[in-house]
């Protein structure tokens, strides 16, 4: 038997576009009167796979059971505090940070490589968007402040417009991504993925894009010391605390910015499976 060893970045375009058994029956259709077939072309594949996928849906018996990477066995995201997981997800119970509080459930996954060109994919619901509502999460290096900062919240500043926003930060630089009609709603689900390549970032919901910031910078390439997700851990401020809700699914994909094509694919199966991604 041979071996061939491939460098990770090129086996990882290739097992990009392996279709599932599902997926491939669809793409090969043969006729057993012709014996002939036909193949379906698709402008990107509809199968996707992850660089880190985190599925927060639990069977009976596991809502505090750590949620292991399905795509890097040796990454968990860990349970904190009062945080539990559901058959929907996982469930936050949200709130300011205040010395008098009692502590606040989140998950914080272990530390990985993001930045560059990427995709985040996270599903989720709000319960209640007051205040805020708390961080969807917030990913950063907590030694050197917000300087590497990647996160997203529903922001409602004193008189502005509650709305989603994204925000990357690089060194002493800031970028941000939102509008005004780019909304989270109570007890609704709603799919975002972001993506960032070059100067462009861009929001997409349920899986239309949104926002696009043609202004906007890649974050640096390094491995965060502190991926929280629910909350926000380091202060109080905009966009702070913890939120209200419940997360589904948290995804990315290093070195690949999706395309509407993709975006809409992962919004079409945003309730499968974690193991088909």
């Amino acid at each position: 038997m041979t071996t061939i060893n491939l460098p990770e970045d090129v086996w990882n375009n290739i097992i990009t576009y392996i279709p599932s058994p599902a997926t491939l029956r669809n793409l090969l259709t043969v006729s057993k009167f012709t014996s002939s077939c036909t193949t379906r072309h698709y402008n990107s594949s509809p199968h996707l796979w992850a660089s880190h996928s985190f599925d927060f849906r639990a069977s009976p018996g596991n809502e505090h059971a750590e949620v292991q990477d399905s795509k890097d066995p040796e990454i968990f995201a860990h349970l904190k505090n009062l945080a539990l997981r559901t058959s929907e997800g996982l469930v936050l119970r949200g709130a300011k940070p205040r010395p008098a509080a009692p502590p606040q459930g989140y998950a914080e996954i272990d530390p990985f490589l993001l930045g560059g060109t990427f995709s985040i994919e996270v599903y989720l619901k709000y319960d209640s968007t007051k205040l805020g509502g708390g961080r969807i999460f917030d990913c950063r290096n907590s030694s050197s402040g917000g300087s590497d900062e990647l996160s997203l919240f529903n922001s409602n500043n004193t008189g502005v417009i509650p709305r989603i926003r994204w925000n990357i930060m690089r060194d002493d630089d800031e970028t941000f991504v939102c509008g005004d009609d780019t909304l989270f709603e109570d007890d609704v689900w709603t799919h975002i993925v972001l993506t960032a390549s070059g100067e462009d970032c861009i929001i997409y919901k349920d899986g239309i894009q949104r926002e696009v910031a043609e202004d906007g910078f890649e974050p640096n390439l390094c491995i965060r010391d502190k991926h929280i997700i629910g909350g926000y851990t380091f202060a109080s401020g905009r966009g702070g605390g913890f939120m209200k809700g419940i997360i589904a699914t948290f995804r990315t994909w290093q070195g690949k910015a999706l395309n509407e094509v993709e975006v809409a694919n992962l919004y079409k199966r945003r309730d499968e499976n974690d193991s088909f991604f």
